[in-house]
């Protein structure tokens, strides 16, 4: 089931991620709690690279499908 929203689901992580007013990434777009290195690697503009490139793939992908429907 979540992979068949998986598009719905990258567009929201992308817009969360965009509409953080943090600079580098905090708790509340990119970090997670219980990491043990302390979110060393992560990064705002890694995540938002990410997920521009993956939405923007998936949404072809679900225009391309819709194009085979018609």
């Amino acid at each position: 089931m979540a992979f068949e929203r998986l598009p719905e689901i990258v567009s929201y992580g992308l817009r969360l991620v965009q509409n953080c007013a943090c600079t580098n990434g905090c708790p509340s777009c990119v970090f997670l709690s219980r990491r043990p290195d302390g979110n060393r690697d992560v990064s705002k503009a890694g995540a938002l690279n990410i997920l521009t490139h993956l939405d923007a793939v998936l949404n072809r992908h679900d225009k391309e499908q819709d194009k085979d429907l018609e």
